[in-house]
């Protein structure tokens, strides 16, 4: 077996385990109490690796000292459609509606200037 396959089975397992763990938990009194402990830090974690993915998406491998010294217009744009998403999704309760917009005019942006 090639390690492609090997990934391939592991990813599809760890999918399904990832997928169908919720349903077995429902209702057990830690991951339902929403005042809990337990569930403040899921929802924290969940936030932290969102926010990290962001980044990433949005200025690749860049530290910031090199986003700092490298500091351009696309950069600005960035920054200020990550701010127009963040302050829309706390005034509408809708992340998706507010990212749609952000990358609308991020392309518009893009095809504008080159």
């Amino acid at each position: 077996m090639s390690l492609f396959w090997i990934l391939l089975i592991f990813s599809a397992v760890s999918i399904f385990i990832c997928r169908i763990t919720p349903f077995f938990f429902a209702n057990h009194s830690i991951l339902g109490n929403q005042d809990g402990r337990f569930y403040r830090f899921l929802t924290y974690s969940t936030q932290a690796m969102l926010g990290a993915i962001v980044y990433a998406t949005a200025f690749f491998t860049r530290d910031i000292t090199q986003l700092l010294s490298e500091f351009a217009l696309v950069d600005v744009v960035k920054i200020a459609l990550l701010l127009l998403v963040f302050f829309g999704t706390l005034w509408t309760n809708r992340l998706l509606s507010a990212f749609l917009l952000a990358l609308v005019i991020f392309v518009g942006f893009v095809l504008g200037v080159s």
